[in-house]
């Protein structure tokens, strides 16, 4: 069974220019993340100063209580704005592509077009 972890995030501030690539690669190397799966981050699709992080754990027993690296991130993430942790279980798997080696480095079109009006959007603004 699949736990999943999930870190909300709501700030004044842009998210995107603090939670990003580097940040994801530090948390899957750090040894408080024995038995991580998958680490996933996400934005609306209507503003930049909101996320969530969601943390796939495969250990076989359903955890309960918070893994010390959600503590750890929760801790960190605090002094941007307003967090939530919450622990849900996965139940039922309709369709799961498995992922070729390349496709974890190489982002979707749809996220490719995102970070592009992003980088538009944060042009405009200056």
């Amino acid at each position: 069974m699949r736990t999943v972890e999930v870190i909300r995030v709501r700030s004044s501030s842009d998210l995107r220019e603090y939670v990003n690539s580097k940040y994801l690669d530090r948390i899957k190397g750090s040894p408080l993340a024995p038995g991580l799966e998958m680490v996933k981050l996400f934005f609306p699709a209507s503003h930049n100063t909101e996320c969530m992080l969601a943390l796939s754990w495969l250990d076989g027993s359903p955890q309960v209580e918070r893994s010390r690296l959600a503590d750890m991130l929760l801790r960190e993430l605090k002094r941007l704005g307003v967090t939530d942790h919450s622990i849900w279980f996965e139940r039922y798997r309709i369709h799961e592509r498995p992922l070729g080696e390349g496709d974890r480095d190489r982002p979707s079109a749809s996220e490719t077009a995102g970070e592009q009006q992003y980088q538009k959007d944060k042009e405009s603004a200056m």
